[in-house]
Order: C-alpha cells, then sequence, then structure tokens
C-alpha cells in the first residue's frame, strides 16, 4: 500500500491541472461497522459517476469494493487506475514489492540478525501479500536464518500481535513491520514491555512516512517513492480518457523503493 498519500495527492491535482483537467478528491474515514464503511464508498464512486468525471484513481483499500461492483460501474465506460492492488480491468501503478521486501531482508541480514519476526497484515490486497511472501522468500535464503510471521487484522490488534511474536520467538532480535504505522504501534507496545529499541528488538519500518524520522530512535524505513506513482497514475487517466491508450491491454507500471537508514537497527554482526 502507497503511505505517502499527500504527495501522491499533490501530483495527481498537479498534472491533471496542466492538461486543464480537474481533481475531485474524495476520502471515508475506516470505521468499524465494515458494511457503513462500504457503504459510504460506494455512494462516493456513484457520486463521481453521476458527474460524469474522465476517470478514478482507487487507492487500495477501494479497489474490492470496486471489484464487487465491477458490472454497474463498467457501464459508465470509465477509465480505471488502482495504486498498489490489481485488477484484471483495470491499469495500476504498483510499488515493487519484490525490491521492498529484498532491501528489507537484506539490510536485517547484513546487520547480523538471524532470528527476525515479520508483523504482517492480513489482507486481501496485493501490496500486503506480496510484501510478506517477498520477505519471507528473501529470508529463506539465507540458510542460518528463520522468519516468524504474524498478522494483524487492524491497527489496535499490533500490541497483542507483538507480544505473541516475542513469546513464540525469545531469541528474536529484529521486526520488520509491514507498514510504519504497524511499526509505531510496536515502539508503543515494546516501551510498555520495557523493551528499548534497537537495544533490545530492532525494528524496520515500510513507507517512509514523515512521522518515521521523528520517532525515537528514528525509523530505518523502506521509502516508497509516492511523487512517481502519483505522476503515473494521472498520465495514464488522461492518456485513456483522451483515447491514446484505448485499443491496449490494462498498464501495469512498477515503480521501485529506496532504504532509509536511521537508528532503530542494532548491528549485533
Amino acid at each position: 500500500m502507497i503511505r505517502s498519500g499527500r504527495r501522491c495527492f499533490a501530483v495527481f491535482r498537479g498534472s491533471l491541472a496542466e492538461a486543464n483537467h480537474f481533481f475531485i478528491n474524495t476520502w471515508c474515514r475506516h470505521e468499524d461497522n465494515e458494511a457503513n464503511y462500504s457503504r459510504q464508498l460506494l455512494e462516493q464512486l456513484h457520486g463521481l459517476m453521476d458527474r460524469r468525471v474522465d476517470g478514478i484513481i482507487l487507492w487500495a483499500h477501494l479497489a474490492p469494493l470496486y471489484t464487487e461492483h465491477v458490472d454497474e460501474l463498467k457501464l459508465g465506460h470509465l477509465p480505471v487506475v488502482t495504486i498498489d492492488h490489481r485488477l484484471s480491468f483495470a491499469d495500476s501503478v504498483e510499488t515493487d514489492e519484490g525490491e521492498l521486501a529484498f532491501l528489507a531482508a537484506d539490510y536485517l541480514l547484513g546487520k547480523g540478525h538471524r532470528h527476525i519476526g515479520q508483523l504482517a497484515w492480513q489482507s486481501s490486497y496485493n501490496w500486503a501479500q506480496l510484501r510478506r511472501r517477498n520477505f519471507e522468500q528473501r529470508v529463506g535464503q539465507c540458510a542460518d536464518a528463520n522468519c516468524r510471521t504474524v498478522e494483524a487484522a487492524t491497527i489496535d490488534e499490533v500490541p497483542k500481535r507483538f507480544f505473541e511474536l516475542l513469546e513464540a520467538e525469545p531469541g528474536l532480535t529484529a521486526v520488520f513491520a509491514c507498514s510504519d504505522h504497524v511499526a509505531r504501534k510496536i515502539y508503543e507496545a515494546a516501551e510498555e514491555m520495557g523493551l528499548r529499541i534497537p537495544d533490545d528488538i530492532s525494528v524496520l519500518g515500510a513507507a517512509a512516512l514523515d512521522f518515521s524520522a521523528w520517532m525515537r530512535p528514528g525509523l530505518t524505513t523502506i521509502r516508497q517513492r509516492g511523487l512517481e506513482m502519483g505522476r503515473r497514475a494521472a498520465e495514464i487517466v488522461m492518456d485513456r480518457s483522451l483515447g491514446t491508450l484505448d485499443d491496449e491491454g490494462p498498464q501495469r507500471i512498477t515503480v521501485g523503493c529506496e532504504l532509509v537508514e536511521r537508528e532503530s537497527v542494532r548491528d549485533c554482526r
């Protein structure tokens, strides 16, 4: 899942404005009531269609809902671009999850960590599944290393799952958090348990959100390129709406990422 949301939105707006397109941003607060949340999201999609927009860019959490109503929404003949989630009929701009997971695994292994945990996201989103599998695969390629993964379905579950991970692997030295939000919750849980980061447990995040630099210690993380992803998504929507890509199948754009090294991972070589 791309986390550089503000940057992405800014690029959507700027790129589309330059081509004389207007940008409409809709957002729905996540709620415990899944049915109510889905209803609000669907109302927003219908509202966009009623206004005869030229195209739609979907965040990952909207994509499953779109799939459920694909026949209905396809009638609008709207170009659709998804961010970090792949639909068979739509264009997509995705983080290179293989590169992200390999960067994370290689960094921890390079620092001497061999008993590694992963706190993954329990989700059907492409990014979550690929990130988990690629990280496990990369750690598994190191003969003397092991990876134990636990999943959280909500952000509030993270402290409990982190505790379960530590109980299951007493010798754990490092945890890869599937996002910076998850990493922040791990920080909070570690403090409550009296664990010091990185002395007692190292933590590596993903996304490089602004707050990751302000965490103490600063969070080592993998930066997704939100600016580039936003630009590429806007370009595809414009090309589709102008008919440039009419005769071509779904475009699959993959964007790389980079390591941001701070102080949350201990060198235990």
